[in-house]
């Protein structure tokens, strides 16, 4: 056992006589069809080490993994744990490969060209960070597939302001070099390549794209993509940034709602401008906690990120006090006006967060 996989390839080469292949290809399994066989001949053919974990698989599929011979190490899940777990299963085996190496994953049901496979892992040999094979969507991709990516893509740019073609392939290359960080991803299904992709923006971490061939097998028969249940999950890290957001904005709109009535039921002079900032004080260290902790997942000490959160939390509340006092003294409904500066002061506040206040200067955090 390694690592609580059981490798089902007994005379396996030792890891010694494995981890000097400059490329190294994952590939996780779950009941594969018989086009996983011609797809690591390829690659095996091509010079790179071939890893593959079969996730769980059912009886019928054992033939299939027992065709895949050394040099190819084959790594077993007994049960089903998900594409992120196996994933880390295989980025686990080789570890300890030489820091130069090139690990690409590669989807196990022939959506993949070697021709396309060989392309994104030299681009990986190119520089640091992750690279992305994105398919481009045309008359012959499944409409659960095409609406997939088109709902991600517009998340990804809309929340994150990140510009990514294709959010959901499969198909990455990356040095071995990234590893640790990569293992620390959250995420055992298919959420784990969208965290990889939310984190990496987050870590600075580079992300490329090579256009690859669009190929669908079977309508998607064999990919295990579960249309509403996996792009829930797949979406849940993302809309982890609007939820912040919608939950601060309500204790900011209901502290000001009422603070705003007692000042005037009270007759306290500016009103208005108090109950804003006293709003604003009280929203934002709810929403430092928040991002802090659950969206940004900083688990560094508060002084990295504290001051530069009071510093941006200042400014934003020094713009948002002085565009509602204009709109409310040119007569804007207070209580409208509040509603459309939170608006624009909210999405100006989460792009600095992102950029500025939990940047990690470029440095991924492992």
């Amino acid at each position: 056992m390694l690592w609580g996989v059981s490798l089902t390839t007994p005379d396996a080469p030792a890891a010694s006589d494995t981890r000097n292949a400059p490329v190294v290809a994952l590939i996780p399994a779950l009941n594969p069809p018989e086009a996983l066989l011609p797809l690591v001949a390829d690659l095996v053919a091509r010079g790179l080490q071939v890893v593959v974990i079969d996730d769980g698989s059912n009886a019928e599929a054992q033939a299939i993994f027992a065709a895949l011979t050394p040099p190819v190490v084959v790594l077993r899940h007994e049960t089903n744990q998900g594409k992120g777990a196996a994933l880390r299963t295989g980025m686990r085996w080789i570890v300890d490969y030489p820091p130069d190496t090139v690990v690409v994953t590669v989807d196990a049901d022939g959506q993949h060209l070697p021709d396309d496979v060989i392309r994104v892992a030299a681009a990986a040999t190119a520089g640091d960070g992750i690279v992305l094979g994105v398919r481009g969507d045309d008359e012959t991709t499944p409409w659960r597939s095409r609406a997939g990516h088109t709902v991600t893509r517009v998340l990804f740019r809309l929340v994150l302001g990140q510009r990514i073609s294709d959010t959901q392939t499969g198909l990455r290359a990356f040095r071995a070099t990234l590893i640790p960080w990569l293992l620390k991803i959250p995420g055992d299904r298919y959420e784990y390549e969208m965290n990889m992709l939310i984190i990496a923006g987050r870590d600075q971490v580079a992300l490329r794209e090579i256009p690859i061939k669009t190929v669908y097998i079977n309508q998607n028969a064999t990919s295990h993509y579960r249309a509403f249940a996996d792009s829930f999950r797949i979406a849940k890290g993302v809309f982890a940034f609007a939820g912040s957001s919608v939950i601060s904005f309500g204790v900011d709109y209901a502290l000001y709602a009422a603070l705003v009535t007692l000042g005037r039921i009270l007759g306290i002079p500016y009103a208005v401008t108090g109950a804003n900032i006293l709003a604003r004080v009280g929203s934002a260290t709810l929403n430092y906690t928040l991002n802090k902790r659950y969206v940004f997942q900083d688990d560094r000490p508060v002084r990295n990120s504290a001051l530069r959160y009071a510093l941006l939390a200042v400014g934003i509340l020094i713009g948002n006090t002085a565009v509602l006092t204009l709109l409310t003294n040119s007569g804007i409904n207070v209580y409208l006006a509040k509603a459309a500066v939170e608006v624009v002061f909210s999405l100006a506040s989460y792009t600095l967060q992102r950029s500025v206040v939990f940047n990690r200067n470029g440095t991924p955090h492992v």
